[in-house]
């Protein structure tokens, strides 16, 4: 972004420009230009224009430094998929696509990935044969205290080349059921966006296809494996640990008793 005179005669001698510098973003630039131009044009007059400019090209260079422009790694697309699957065959169909979409905090790295007003869930997306354990990378994530409910979804993948869905078949599988112009595609998309997916990346996601083996809930509570701030000793920071799968076969729920708590019935 550079200031600039502005070439054509009018009341503003100044005027903001967008250019590419760096080759090898050609194609993000493509992408980032046209959602900078899409949110400018919904301003209402020219300082908001000017704080919207700034502020998605903000928001951009965030992304470009956390995610780079090739796109996710290998365990960030299983971890994408897994939040999907969630929305896709539970939270939609429990709490409608706007709600369930509203809720879902993944994209934001929030201690968990959705957060309905009743209950937190933490989706944990493992490849593994077999499914041992799942990897904790925030102390908060598998705290309680300040929800009013808490389950682990674990979500266990098979890796294909040939057979299986795709992230991508799984994007446009939820794209299909939302309604075009509608909040809650809108909504999607820009929490696609913060995610990391680009429209662009696909051909690279279309090489490996996941087929769903199993899908356990648990809920997390009273002795419930898992560490809290509660635990740390003074002193100690950032905290990445492993729970056991076998080690939360008591709090195991069924998935009807997960949707009651999801829906906010029977707390």
């Amino acid at each position: 972004m550079q200031r600039e005179e502005n070439p054509h005669p009018g009341p503003n001698p100044v005027r903001l420009s967008l250019r590419l510098s760096v080759p090898r973003y050609r194609d993000v630039f493509g992408v980032l230009a046209q959602d900078v131009v899409d949110s400018v044009a919904q301003a209402g007059e020219q300082r908001a224009a000017v704080s919207t400019f700034v502020e998605r090209l903000r928001r951009w260079q965030e992304f470009l430094e956390q995610h780079g422009s090739e796109g996710l790694g290998d365990l960030a697309q299983r971890g994408l998929y897994g939040e999907l699957w969630f929305l896709r065959h539970q939270a939609i169909p429990l709490a409608g696509a706007e709600r369930a979409i509203s809720a879902w905090t993944g994209p934001d790295r929030s201690n968990q990935d959705f957060q309905f007003p009743s209950c937190a869930v933490e989706v944990k997306t493992t490849a593994s044969s077999p499914h041992h354990e799942v990897s904790v990378s925030n102390i908060r994530q598998l705290d309680e205290t300040h929800v009013p409910a808490l389950l682990l979804l674990h979500v266990g993948l098979e890796l294909h080349r040939e057979a299986g869905e795709t992230l991508v078949d799984m994007v446009e599988a939820l794209r299909a059921t939302l309604q075009p112009g509608a909040l809650p595609l809108s909504l999607f998309e820009e929490k696609l966006r913060d995610w990391g997916y680009l429209d662009i990346h696909a051909s690279r996601y279309k090489a490996c296809s996941y087929v769903v083996r199993s899908s356990d809930v648990y809920r997390v509570e009273g002795n419930f494996p898992r560490l809290t701030e509660m635990d740390l000793p003074a002193g100690v920071g950032s905290v990445r640990y492993s729970v056991g799968l076998a080690a939360c076969a008591p709090y195991r729920v069924s998935m009807e008793t997960a949707g009651t708590l999801i829906v906010g019935e029977g707390q």
